[in-house]
């Protein structure tokens, strides 16, 4: 068996892990979503082929996103075992992220379920409201 060169072990080894491939294809759906809205005057054809790709990545992200409560809510709970010498400042900001992250993906599943019209709501409007209020309050915790 031939053995991989060093970029290519390099490249597998990266893409081994779930949230490392979530980061090109996040980097991938809005990049595409860049391209989408720069091109719409000059090239609509272009424009609408890399809207209906970023479209595309954003359904299959979401859709691999369906199993990540029950990890989010492990690690959440782990968390909270952070040693007595921690500030409260501290723990108040790892309450407050952990709690806008158990709430972002079950608002995203119901926004996700009702657009697919598996969940007979009417309108998901008041739900992508609340997923995007989630999702902002979200990004004032996020750690490097």
């Amino acid at each position: 068996m031939m053995a991989m060169s060093k970029p290519l072990q390099e490249v597998s080894t990266f893409l081994d892990n779930y949230w490392n491939r979530d980061q090109v294809f996040r980097t991938l759906q809005f990049t595409s979503t860049l391209c989408a809205g720069a091109l719409d005057q000059r090239l609509p054809v272009a424009s609408a082929r890399f809207a209906a790709l970023a479209s595309s990545v954003s359904s299959m992200r979401t859709t691999l996103r369906l199993l990540d409560d029950i990890p989010n809510l492990a690690q959440t709970l782990a968390g909270w075992k952070r040693p007595k010498d921690s500030s409260v400042v501290l723990k108040i900001a790892d309450f407050l992220s952990s709690l806008s992250g158990l709430l972002y993906y079950p608002t995203e599943h119901l926004a996700w379920a009702t657009d697919l019209k598996i969940l007979p709501f009417k309108s998901s409007s008041t739900l992508e409201l609340l997923h995007r209020a989630v999702d902002d309050f979200s990004r004032l915790f996020v750690r490097p």
